[in-house]
């Protein structure tokens, strides 16, 4: 008699955006003209840094194509979006043959700098942050017939297995070009853990030793234009450098110390069972960016990093009739694995969805080989996932079976995909199929999302197959001290595989050695493991470290105030954010990277309501020329709760019409305009704020900011509302 049983419920809300977003316009700011930007030249360099890696973009960019003359004056615009966890922490810009290091503020200095400054044609940059990971780069000006050129730094987290470390290239970046790059050159840098760097779908290009202008000493590979637009994954990996099981780099700071954490549990492989998985490849051309090509050699990694000798395996494809690889099961030892995809045919795949025979021959062939397999669904089509089609498909499946068989599913839909709406929720594809199957046959679903790539859902797919860590806690401490501000990366993951890496980063106080308590469940029974790492066994990190940190303790604030497309922190938390934001160097949604050429200073003034002793405030950017020390601004009270009275004094030779007077939020959105009533003879006038903004609705209580801009320069002073 089957037993239906669940053993995992996953349900995951899908996003309408899909990962790799990119917008590259230039436009022509005075005229309303523009089109389609092209990259002339990237680069990109790659350094493992622990349990992330660190990227460095340089692209250079131009209206190649668009008709535009020399004295036309552009300003460029790139959206992109970058993977979920992405931590961008550097923006350069070159001015003739100069690099300007970009200065971080809060983002309603920042856009009222830049626009000032796009307003009186001169050389600014800045990058935003807009929303859960979509940026936004601003370049002005271009002349009609040159290019500019930007380095874009950030930090992606690392995905680690037991035999590798790997991120996968971010290519999409490049992909809305007008005029395709050429080709693209991948350096890395490697310090004495990190070895063996390859493209792993591209085991015939090797990394050479090279000199790079600014990078300096370097490894570099080319990749042609084939390689770059062929909508194929490519993953940048090195052995994974654990010694006893265990990864451990830490950073000596002048504050903090930090530390980073690879743990692999020894897990005796008497404890674990071994597996028995037919893996069923769906593939449907038109709705993904991920090739069949793709998804076959993912396939491969998966079973070379999560099976072993103990373990059996099939191979099942879609086509016009259902290729099985062989009707009995085959080991999934090294050799075996190798062996099989070498030697699999070119066509085995087609590029339609059969998903119903392929489901019926994978239960089929289960049920004919001892009924004591699993089912591993790869595809990407959405042919099922209307209720009743659904529902009809689900009996179907389960009167074929004498046992109920596991049924464990990829979805890796990425492109036109048709959307259903059942019992309140909304379904993408063949999600209200997927989910109901997986549920009554004690499956897991996994899904590419736009910030799950193919990688980490095939990754989490497979991992989810063995025996299960559950309720697991991972506890580090120093022998001689203690650790503190931990951050689980596997934090959203209730069990994960033996054969998955768990990753932390943290602070510590004390002295080596460095201890680290590993206790949990193995297939319903309890399990221990206790390792101790001495200062031979550590591995020396840099700074980035406290950059890491710093920005998944952003990250994390971010993503647990997010609601939809709103943030529920409160404006003195969000003020608290700009503050880490700008001593660490890293962007959020409140601040920008603003890049000014060289001849601009910013003015800095401590703002004196700032009784905690808090951040600088910039006041104003100007070409070298002496400021008006004759402009005075007051308000009282302040802080207020029903008004203020904003006194304005401004220099004589200030003309109050040329001038603008407004209040902004902390997130740089204008809430109140006020214009002046001129007095002549003393250039003195007031304003008075009700806390009220220009629709007359009442505004929360928070942090807020007066700014007066003129002739380029911006004059600001903060505001307190409390109610």
């Amino acid at each position: 008699m089957k037993k239906l049983r669940q053993l995992f419920y996953i349900l995951i809300l899908l996003n309408t955006l899909n990962f790799g977003y990119t917008d590259l316009r230039i436009i022509d700011p005075r005229n309303w003209g523009g089109g389609q930007g092209t990259f002339e030249e990237a680069t990109l360099t790659i350094q493992p840094k622990g349990i992330y890696f660190e990227y460095n973009l340089f692209l250079t960019i131009s209206a190649k194509g668009l008709g535009f003359q020399h004295q036309d004056t552009l300003e460029i615009i790139y959206n992109f979006d970058l993977p979920k966890g992405a931590i961008v922490h550097d923006s350069w810009l070159w001015f003739n043959d100069e690099i300007i290091k970009g200065k971080i503020m809060d983002r309603w200095t920042a856009s009222q700098i830049y626009e000032e400054i796009v307003n009186r044609r001169r050389d600014p940059s800045v990058l935003y942050k807009n929303y859960d990971n979509y940026y936004e780069l601003r370049i002005f000006p271009m002349a009609g017939d040159e290019s500019r050129k930007v380095k874009i730094t950030f930090l992606l987290p690392a995905i680690w297995s037991a035999a590798n470390v790997s991120t996968t290239l971010p290519l999409y970046l490049f992909n809305n070009s007008a005029n395709p790059l050429k080709s693209l050159d991948v350096i890395t840098q490697l310090t004495s853990e990190w070895k063996n760097p390859k493209i792993a779908e591209l085991p015939n290009k090797i990394f050479e030793a090279k000199t790079y202008p600014i990078v300096g000493e370097c490894l570099q590979l080319t990749l042609d234009q084939n390689e770059i637009y062929s909508n194929s994954l490519l993953n940048y990996q090195v052995d994974a450098p654990f010694k006893n099981g265990v990864y451990l780099n830490a950073f000596e700071g002048k504050e903090d110390n930090i530390f980073q954490l690879a743990y692999l549990p020894s897990v005796p492989e008497n404890i674990t069972r071994s597996k028995k998985t037919a893996i069923l490849i769906d593939y449907e051309l038109s709705k993904s960016n991920v090739s069949a090509k793709d998804v076959i050699n993912n396939v491969k990694k998966m079973l070379l990093e999560h099976f072993s000798a103990r373990d059996s395996f099939n191979l099942i494809f879609s086509n016009t009739t259902i290729k099985r690889i062989s009707e009995k099961w085959l080991s999934a030892d090294s050799n075996s694995v190798n062996n099989i995809f070498e030697n699999l045919p070119e066509n085995i795949i087609s590029n339609y969805s059969n998903l119903p025979s392929l489901l019926a021959s994978g239960i089929e062939f289960i049920s004919n080989n001892g009924n004591d397999g699993k089912i591993v669904l790869i595809a990407n089509s959405d042919g099922v996932g209307e209720y009743k089609t659904a529902n009809a498909l689900i009996d179907d499946l389960n009167n074929m079976m004498t046992e109920t068989i596991p049924i464990n599913i990829g979805d890796y839909i990425q492109d036109n995909y048709r959307w259903y709406y059942y019992g309140n929720r909304d379904y993408k594809g063949n999600a209200y199929f997927y989910e109901n199957i997986a549920k009554l046959t004690g499956g897991n679903t996994f899904y590419v999302d736009y910030n799950i790539p193919f990688i980490t859902m095939i990754s989490d797919l497979f991992a989810s197959l063995g025996s299960l860590l559950s309720t697991y806690d991972l506890h580090t401490t120093m022998t001689d001290g203690f650790c503190y501000g931990r951050f689980d990366m596997n934090s959203n993951e209730n069990s994960i595989s033996v054969n998955t890496p768990i990753l932390q980063v943290g602070k510590y106080f004390g002295s080596f050695p460095f201890k680290a308590e590993f206790n949990g469940m193995i297939e319903g029974k309890p399990f221990s493991d206790i390792k101790e790492i001495n200062t031979e066994n550590l591995f020396h990190a840099d700074s980035i470290s406290d950059v890491i940190w710093s920005g998944k303790y952003i990250n994390t604030i971010d993503d647990e105030s997010d609601y939809y497309y709103y943030s529920n922190l409160t404006n003195q938390e969000i003020y608290d954010l700009i503050d880490i934001s700008i001593e660490k160097r890293i962007l959020t949604k409140y601040t920008a990277f603003l890049c000014l050429e060289p001849g601009f200073n910013l003015d800095i003034l401590r703002d004196p309501l700032d009784g905690d002793g808090g951040g600088d405030v910039i006041i104003g950017v100007e070409d070298e020329e002496k400021v008006n020390t004759d402009t005075l601004f007051t308000s009282y009270p302040n802080p207020f709760n029903n008004q203020t009275t904003i006194q304005i004094r401004l220099s004589k030779n200030i003309n109050p019409e040329t001038a603008t007077f407004k209040i902004y939020n902390v997130l740089g959105q204008v809430v109140k305009s006020f214009t002046p009533t001129l007095n002549s003879e003393t250039n003195e006038f007031e304003f008075n704020w009700n806390g009220t903004n220009d629709n007359n609705s009442v505004v929360s209580s928070g942090n807020y900011f007066f700014v007066m801009t003129y002739a380029g320069k911006v004059q600001t002073m903060k505001l307190v509302l409390m109610k």
